[in-house]
């Protein structure tokens, strides 16, 4: 990431999850629910999250000092991402293709954006609900009236 990158517009879908490979970094869909942010915003609004959950599931007797460690380094990692000291990868995958990272050179290509298309996995209909949706004969369906 550079600096222009943290100013990014992002549109981030509940459907939407979130990796940083760098860091081992996967957050699920409904982690951070859908928001309107820039990259800054979103990478901030992780690092919070993780920060708060962390705290509230590693408290006390039940957290070593390794994990104390290891969760410090995480987030001192995290913080190294915004301070533009490490360079990572930021990837959004959004089954349902709602969510957006802003184009510095719209209508011509980013070379630092790069945009896939896929088929859904069964595994992702299922999570959304496709798989139990019934559309055999929809067409033929009647027309229901609701009541003025």
């Amino acid at each position: 990431l550079q600096e222009i990158d943290l100013a990014r517009d992002v549109l981030k879908s509940d459907t939407c999850s979130m990796s940083i490979p760098e860091l081992d970094l996967e957050v699920g869909f409904g982690a951070l629910s859908g928001r309107f942010t820039t990259v800054e915003g979103l990478l901030v609004a992780t690092r919070d999250q993780l920060k708060e959950q962390g705290d509230f599931f590693l408290v006390g007797d039940s957290r070593s000092e390794a994990e104390n460690d290891r969760m410090k380094n995480f987030l001192d990692n995290f913080e190294q991402i915004l301070l533009l000291r490490k360079k990572v990868h930021l990837i959004l995958d959004d089954p349902t293709g709602n969510s957006y990272i802003q184009s510095l050179n719209a209508p011509m290509d980013d070379n630092r954006l790069r945009k896939e298309f896929y088929d859904r996995t069964n595994e992702q209909n299922d999570e959304l609900g496709l798989n139990d949706m019934k559309t055999e004969n929809y067409s033929q369906l009647e027309t229901i009236n609701e009541c003025e």
